[in-house]
């Protein structure tokens, strides 16, 4: 059985298009403050950073450290999550079943839409994750537009390892993603409507198995790749 305080960070950095800047460039860290509050809470934490980020390091993880929490950023498909350089990691109908007794959450395209059910149907505990392409928006990596998204996103995690259940993780989300809508209708900024838009986007395809979970799409593209867009803004 998984280890209660223990957790498992798959984690990609890299640029699918060399000329373009990544999503992942800009999520990677936000799973810094992952790891200081898990270390804060007494958890033992595996972090699979960039190159160590292969489907052979995720799977002797599962195997010889049984983490409960799950978690980590790649680009993703209805059926498959990627590591690095889109190496699949976990894929439905082929290993789903090692998420089986674990709290899943994965910052990734269209995983909740066939990936998330099919880790439930093979016992998985519980699934969170976007059932569309999971848009964010920024300059740089660390500036204040992807700051309102890494808070969002770090609300899930954060509050499943302070041991809150997974609705309360979800609901946590959507509170984040609310204050976040409301401070950028506030805000005189000319990009505050792209903001606003993208936050009420990644809001409404955010999903939490096994409490949304419905009848399962019938036809759906198998591997379907989403890459995370970045909407960048001029500086």
């Amino acid at each position: 059985m998984p280890q209660p305080k223990t957790l498992l960070i798959a984690r990609s950095n890299y640029r699918v298009d060399p000329t373009k800047i990544d999503a992942t460039e800009f999520a990677f860290p936000w799973f810094d403050e992952v790891i200081s509050k898990a270390g804060g809470l007494g958890y033992t934490t595996t972090d699979l950073a960039r190159e160590n980020d292969t489907r052979d390091n995720f799977e002797d993880s599962i195997a010889y450290d049984d983490p409960l929490f799950v978690t980590g950023v790649g680009h993703g498909g209805y059926n498959i999550y990627t590591g690095q350089n889109t190496e699949p990691l976990l894929i439905s109908g082929e290993n789903d079943n090692l998420m089986a007794d674990r709290v899943v959450y994965l910052l990734s395209c269209r995983v909740g839409a066939r990936l998330g059910r099919t880790i439930m149907e093979k016992g998985g505990i519980a699934f969170l994750g976007y059932k569309q392409d999971y848009v964010l928006c920024g300059q740089e990596p660390g500036d204040e537009y992807s700051h309102s998204f890494a808070e969002c996103s770090n609300a899930i995690i954060n509050a499943l390892l302070e041991g809150k259940t997974p609705d309360e993780a979800y609901n946590a989300a959507l509170d984040k993603y609310d204050e976040w809508i409301e401070y950028w209708r506030a805000s005189p900024s000319p990009y505050a409507g792209e903001m606003i838009k993208w936050l009420l986007w990644d809001r409404a395809y955010l999903v939490n198995y096994p409490t949304m979970l419905a009848p399962t799409p019938s036809i759906l593209p198998l591997l379907a790749m989403g890459l995370i867009p970045v909407w960048l803004f001029k500086k």
